[in-house]
């Protein structure tokens, strides 16, 4: 910060004030503070930081949980389609999608209905 400032050549009186008065206002309005748990000084000042660290834990939660779906999703997705090999020498049916009926689309629909998924 110290060094935009004194780089800047300025011709006139009322330019420091200018550059002073917005590097005050994004060090207090808009930069984020590690010691104050990466919130603006303005939030604090306002007491509106627990607001912001709510829907930052929120935000986070719902990423994570989404995340998590996925995972499962694309997990039980590669197990239906993983078929062992049926001895040393033998060589594994290529294995397709799912049919309705088979054990492998029920297994996926356990899985996937507690998610909130509907598996069709």
């Amino acid at each position: 910060m110290k060094n935009v400032i004194k780089l800047q050549h300025d011709y006139f009186p009322w330019e420091p004030e200018a550059v002073l008065r917005n590097l005050v206002a994004y060090y207090n309005n808009k930069r984020y503070h590690e010691s104050i748990d990466h919130v603006t000084s303005a939030d604090v000042y306002f007491e509106s930081q627990y607001e912001v660290l709510t829907e930052r834990a929120k935000i986070k939660r719902l990423t994570t949980n989404k995340r998590k779906r996925e995972y499962v999703a694309a997990r039980a997705g590669s197990q239906l389609a993983f078929t062992p090999r049926r001895g040393p020498r033998s060589q594994a049916p290529a294995a397709g999608p799912a049919a309705p009926g088979t054990s492998a689309a029920r297994a996926l629909c356990r899985v996937l209905s507690p998610l909130g998924f509907r598996v069709l």
